[in-house]
């Protein structure tokens, strides 16, 4: 095959977007289909997108014209799904959380290293430009020694189906939605969580999963990590989510606001970069940074590991790593005490 053959498996929010950008046309990618288990949705997604709609797994699965998935379902359906692909031969995209469970995420990564298969978990924000950045502003020191970081992320509750408010379904707002944070965290410092303690409480309506949670990481060479987060914001709030995260170092300090706009903040060492002037503390320097695309760098990214021209450039052990720290925020939260990661 001179192009990699993806099928998507799922066509909720994430999913459709996936089946728009590979219906559209990314260099080196073909989209076979899609897999989509309700009838309603099986007719929806083959008039929007004019792509092949599989009538069950095995018809992709079982086809040697496919090479991989993109695994974009429910969160209690990844680790059976996630599975039945591994053992067909096929490469993953596999949305986060790997599992809702530690040992069904283990199962999964262990599956795809025992079959040499590819497993890539779906953390686009490490390919939004913003946070590329961040990267490489803390990487160079600009920042001096990193002493904390204040992750915000709240996003509106109208849009969501109903599987997310049952908690053995989505495992709540810190399973599924803290973890972008929590990924975020610790690739930026390159550093790894050795402790949790986490606060939350649920206030949506007909709902038993949590909704709103406070998440506090301590990282193994000092740094420290709040993060907050949120399926409450008001409906009315105008953009799609209130997102931003502050990185506060020895000497300087850095603010994102990847909610309302793109700019990042800077107060730090001048001259490292064009980009970075010399600055008092009592001045700010603006930097816009473009967030279109970045979900199609991510499928690009993986489509070029699949092709072994590109190493994989997010691994199943950071997909566990992430289950690690959620699975101890979750026993924090219901110990009410803090949790060490060993």
């Amino acid at each position: 095959m001179d192009n990699n053959t993806f099928v998507v498996a799922g066509a909720g929010r994430i999913g459709s977007q996936y089946i728009a950008i590979l219906s559209g046309g990314l260099p080196g990618a073909v989209l076979k289909g899609c897999y989509v288990p309700d009838p309603e949705e099986k007719e929806r997604v083959a008039q929007t997108y004019g792509c092949k709609v599989f009538d069950n797994e095995a018809e992709y699965l079982d086809s040697s014209d496919v090479n991989a998935v993109i695994l974009a379902a429910p969160s209690y359906t990844h680790e059976d799904m996630a599975l039945r692909a591994l053992a067909a031969g096929k490469h993953i995209l596999l949305e986060k959380p790997l599992a809702l469970d530690l040992q069904a995420a283990r199962n999964i990564v262990e599956t795809a290293r025992a079959g040499d298969r590819l497993l890539m978990p779906s953390f686009p924000e490490r390919f939004n430009p913003v946070y590329q950045r961040v990267k490489t502003l803390v990487s160079d020191g600009v920042l001096g020694e990193i002493v904390s970081l204040n992750c915000k992320r709240r996003t509106k509750s109208n849009h969501r189906p109903q599987w997310y408010w049952s908690k053995e379904k989505s495992g709540g707002v810190i399973w599924d939605l803290a973890c972008h944070d929590m990924d975020l965290c610790r690739w930026i410092l390159g550093q790894e969580v050795d402790s949790v303690a986490a606060a939350g409480k649920s206030v949506t309506d007909n709902s038993d999963a949590l909704d709103n949670a406070f998440i506090h990481m301590s990282f193994e060479r000092g740094p420290m990590a709040s993060l907050e987060a949120s399926w409450t914001l008001p409906p009315g709030f105008p953009a799609w989510g209130d997102v931003s995260m502050d990185v506060l170092g020895r000497e300087g300090l850095l603010t994102v606001d990847t909610g309302l706009s793109q700019p990042i903040r800077l107060c730090g060492k001048g001259g490292a970069r064009s980009f970075i002037h010399s600055v008092d503390y009592d001045r700010w320097q603006a930097v816009d940074v473009n967030r279109d695309g970045y979900l199609s760098t991510m499928l690009s990214a993986f489509s070029a590991a699949v092709s072994g021209t590109d190493p994989l450039p997010v691994t199943g052990i950071d997909g566990l790593k992430v289950v690690e720290i959620a699975d101890a925020a979750h026993r924090a939260l219901t110990e009410k005490r803090t949790v060490a990661i060993k």
